[in-house]
C-alpha cells in the first residue's frame, strides 16, 4: 500500500513537471499546405545565428523576422527545386560542405560536428539538410543563368587598381 502511494505521488510529479516544461506550439504562418510554428522560427534563429554568429546582436524582433523570410524562403526554394529535379539523398557536394562545417569550428571529425551542433540545439540532419537545398538551389540559378552573365574584365582591373 505504501509503495503504491510513492510510486504514484512520484509518477504525477513526472507528468506535472513534463507539462510546466511543454512548450505552446503555434501555428505563425502557412504557405500553400506547409505550416510554419514559433518552433520552426526559433530552431531557423538558432541555425541563422550558428552559420553568422553576428546576428546575435539583432534584436529579438528583426531576428524573429529574419528568421520568418528565411523559412518562407527556403520551402518556395525547396518547392522550386522539387519541381525541375529528382532530389537524392546523398550527394557529394553536401560531404564537402561537411568538412568545411568541420574545419570551420576546428573540429577532427563528423562525431565532433553532431556534438557540437547538439550543443548549439541544433540537429545534425536539419542542418545538413539546409546546407544541401542551398546548394542545390545555388547550382540550379548558376546553371540557369550562367551564359547571361557577362563580366568586364577591363572595367574590374580598372576599378581594382584604382582602390589600391
Amino acid at each position: 500500500m505504501y509503495f503504491k502511494l510513492i510510486a504514484t505521488i512520484i509518477i504525477l510529479t513526472i507528468f506535472y513537471n513534463a507539462n510546466l516544461n511543454a512548450q505552446e506550439i503555434k501555428i505563425k504562418y502557412k504557405i500553400n499546405n506547409e505550416i510554419i510554428t514559433n518552433i520552426d522560427i526559433e530552431e531557423e534563429e538558432k541555425y541563422l545565428i550558428f552559420i553568422n554568429p553576428e546576428l546575435k546582436n539583432l534584436s529579438d524582433i528583426d531576428m524573429e523576422n529574419l528568421a520568418k523570410n528565411s523559412i518562407i524562403r527556403e520551402k518556395i526554394k525547396i518547392k522550386e527545386l522539387k519541381k525541375v529535379l529528382q532530389i537524392k539523398e546523398k550527394y557529394k557536394f553536401v560531404d564537402k560542405l561537411e568538412n568545411n562545417l568541420i574545419k570551420k569550428n576546428n573540429l577532427s571529425n563528423k562525431s565532433e560536428l553532431v556534438k557540437f551542433l547538439k550543443s548549439k540545439e541544433l540537429k545534425y540532419s536539419q542542418v545538413m539538410n539546409k546546407l544541401k537545398f542551398d546548394g542545390l538551389w545555388n547550382q540550379l540559378i548558376y546553371s540557369k543563368f550562367k551564359n547571361s552573365v557577362k563580366i568586364d574584365k577591363i572595367y574590374l582591373r580598372q576599378k581594382l587598381k584604382k582602390q589600391i
